[in-house]
């Protein structure tokens, strides 16, 4: 419960993923194998920049279940997103849904992660981030480049997705 209070969830459908662990650091260095703790954060928390200019490592890892669903497949993960938007405050018009800074700063696949068993691993370094913003992650096993509404008869199957909750990032204005 006290993660769920946090905002360290993640969302999949059809068991794409069992687990997903996303952390952030300033500097570089891989959360993952820091020594000493550092300015780390996870899904749900914030990561402030110890200057108005910081690299942010970003370390990914996702469980990719070798069982089968409820449908008797074993889906894998083919493609894993990386999004970023600026963090700007309280939006002006609450009707929309959107944030037009927000874009996929990178995709990832099978040759850009390492795999340990059921584990995928990815780690990337975002250079020079200097604004107020948010990161989050998806996950597909599917060619889509992005989420489109189904169409009729598709096998839902066919088409999963996983989604991270954000982890912001205030930058020492």
């Amino acid at each position: 419960m006290e993660n769920l209070r946090k905002g360290n969830v993640f969302v999949t459908t059809g068991d794409l993923n069992s687990e997903l662990d996303v952390k952030v650091q300033a500097g570089g260095k891989s959360p993952l194998h820091a020594v000493a703790k550092g300015n780390t954060a996870s899904i749900g928390e914030t990561l402030t920049l110890p200057s108005k200019k910081s690299d942010v490592t970003v370390t990914v890892r996702i469980k990719d279940p070798n069982t089968a669903n409820s449908h008797g497949d074993k889906p894998n993960v083919q493609r894993v997103d990386l999004i970023m938007g600026e963090v700007k405050g309280k939006g002006e018009d609450r009707t929309t849904a959107s944030n037009p800074t927000t874009k996929v700063v990178k995709r990832f696949t099978e040759s850009d992660w390492k795999k340990d068993g059921d584990y995928i691993t990815i780690t990337y370094t975002l250079k020079d981030v200097d604004k107020d913003s948010y990161i989050r992650l998806r996950g597909t096993n599917t060619d889509q480049l992005e989420p489109a509404k189904d169409p009729k008869g598709e096998n839902p199957w066919n088409d999963l997705w996983f989604y991270s909750n954000p982890i912001f990032i205030k930058s020492d204005k």
